[in-house]
C-alpha cells in the first residue's frame, strides 16, 4: 500500500521518467505508466533540468533525484587499435581510433608522424603517440606498433606468371616491391630478341604491374621473357616465365 500512494504522489508532482538515454540505476524509478522499476537499464531524459528520479551519468551528463544536471568535468575518452609492422623496415605499420567521446566535438587529432584524422599509416615497429583536443580538453595516448616478421624487407622477383584470369599468378609479383623504400622503381621487360615488350615506373603491384601484356596491352605469346629493374640505384636481372 505504501508503495503505491508514493507513486501517486510523483506523478502529480510531476516526476516523470522521458524516452531518450538508457542508464543504469541502482534505486527505484517510476516509469511513464506510473510502474516501479527497480535497479536495471532504464529510458530517462537527457536533457538538463528535466525532472528524473534516478542516480547515475553518462557522457556528460548526470542524474540526480528531482532534477538532471551536466557534469562540471568533461574527460575526452579513447583507445587506439594497432597493425603490426609486415617486416624489418616496412614502415608499414597503422594505427586507428573507431570512437571519441566526452567534450564538445569537432575533435582536433595529430599523429606523432604529423598525420591528422582517426587512422594514421607509415609507422614503424616502436613506441608512438596520438593527441585529440577541442576547447578546454585534450589527451594524448601512447601505442606501440609491433612486428610481424622480424626477417627484413627484401626484393623477391617471382619467375613466373600464368595471365589466364584464374585469380592466380596473373600478374607478375614482386615482393616488397609496394614498400615507401623500393617506391622510386622502374622496371622494363624484353622478349628473348632484346627487344622491349613493356615498361612501367613506380612499380606496386596494384596500379602497376606486368599482365603478360605488350606495350599496345595485346596479349603476348607463351615464352620466356627477361625484366631489368632499376630501383634506388641498384639493378636487378632476371627472367619470366610466361604461360597462359
Amino acid at each position: 500500500m505504501m508503495r503505491q500512494l508514493l507513486s501517486i504522489a510523483l506523478l502529480i508532482s510531476g516526476i516523470t521518467a522521458l524516452q531518450a538515454q538508457s542508464v543504469i540505476v541502482d534505486r527505484q524509478v517510476v516509469g511513464p505508466t506510473g510502474a516501479f522499476y527497480s535497479g536495471g537499464q532504464h529510458e530517462i531524459s537527457s536533457t538538463a533540468g528535466e525532472a528524473v528520479i534516478a542516480t547515475g551519468q553518462s557522457a556528460n551528463e548526470a542524474w540526480t533525484q528531482g532534477f538532471q544536471q551536466p557534469l562540471t568535468k568533461n574527460i575526452l575518452v579513447f583507445e587506439v587499435l594497432t597493425e603490426p609492422e609486415s617486416c624489418a623496415g616496412a614502415r608499414d605499420g597503422s594505427a586507428l581510433i573507431p570512437s571519441i567521446s566526452g567534450c564538445e566535438p569537432p575533435y582536433n587529432i595529430l599523429w606523432s608522424n604529423g598525420s591528422t584524422g582517426m587512422s594514421a599509416a607509415g609507422f614503424e615497429t616502436g613506441e608512438h603517440s596520438v593527441s585529440v583536443s577541442t576547447g578546454a580538453c585534450q589527451s594524448t595516448v601512447t601505442f606501440f606498433i609491433g612486428l610481424e616478421d622480424e626477417t627484413p624487407c627484401d626484393l623477391q622477383f617471382y619467375s613466373g606468371i600464368t595471365p589466364n584470369g584464374d585469380g592466380q599468378n596473373d600478374y607478375w609479383h614482386i615482393e616488397n616491391i609496394h614498400l615507401p623504400r623500393f617506391a622510386n622503381n622502374e622496371v622494363r621487360v624484353f622478349n628473348r630478341w632484346g627487344e622491349e615488350v613493356w615498361k612501367g615506373k613506380n612499380y606496386d603491384n596494384q596500379q602497376v604491374r606486368w599482365e603478360g601484356q605488350g606495350k599496345r596491352q595485346a596479349e603476348l605469346p607463351d615464352g620466356t621473357y627477361f625484366y631489368v629493374a632499376e630501383i634506388n640505384g641498384t639493378t636487378y636481372k632476371g627472367y619470366i616465365e610466361l604461360t597462359r
